[in-house]
């Protein structure tokens, strides 16, 4: 299975299946009822920011800077996400290679020997004092890393650190009289966790409810 992150749920109604004696391929289509409600249900997470346990996600940035949703800024993620029976469970799993990311979040910490972490500024919206316009990509100075800029001592193409408003910058000369900011200098970036797979109480309620009518009053032991 070409998946990324996976969740495998409800281990608890598993072993009451196996109780009752029934093979995997007794209770495929029931799991697989199942699996197409958790991808309805993980769709309305997206859509209302929420995770499994109902609560709301931190907004991203991105989202505030441009109106729109988080974790939906190209729908990748939410399009990712599948279900699988084959193994006699029910597996929930996203082929995305960022969702462990969102998913339990992150911590990146700079390698040893640096003291900080670059993370490259936008064309837009980096440069200081007079206007000037700008022939570099959007994202991020044609994915330059901060050690590949020119560090002349003076004029046009010199870089320094400089504090502006509490954080840290890479500056450029651009012109005798115009600036730029080429990155962020951090110690550390936390990507923050907003969870999207996995069962709540309500979805745990709905799968008991679901192989009880699918098996009868037998599994009636599990709620």
């Amino acid at each position: 299975m070409p998946a990324q992150l996976e969740i495998i749920g409800l281990r608890a109604a598993q072993e009451a299946i196996n109780r009752l004696g029934l093979a995997a391929k007794d209770t495929r289509t029931v799991r697989a009822d199942i699996g197409e409600e958790m991808l309805r249900r993980i769709e309305k997470r997206f859509a209302t920011e929420t995770g499994p346990d109902g609560e709301r996600w931190k907004r991203s940035r991105r989202a505030e800077r441009e109106g729109g949703q988080t974790l939906r800024q190209t729908n990748a993620l939410r399009s990712s996400i599948h279900y699988d029976v084959s193994d006699g469970n029910l597996n929930l799993y996203s082929s995305d290679k960022k969702a462990r990311v969102h998913q339990l979040g992150l911590s990146i910490y700079p390698k040893p020997g640096h003291q900080y972490l670059t993370i490259p500024l936008r064309a837009e919206g980096g440069e200081f004092g007079e206007p000037e316009k700008s022939t570099l990509s959007r994202k991020g100075r044609d994915r330059r890393r901060a050690a590949h800029y020119n560090v002349a001592d003076e004029g046009v193409g010199r870089t320094w650190v400089a504090r502006v408003h509490g954080k840290l910058y890479l500056f450029q000369a651009t012109g005798e009289h115009t600036v730029r900011a080429l990155f962020l200098l951090v110690g550390s970036v936390t990507m923050i966790a907003r969870p999207f797979l996995g069962f709540g109480q309500d979805d745990i309620a709905m799968v008991i409810a679901m192989l009880s009518e699918y098996l009868g009053d037998a599994f009636d032991k599990t709620s």
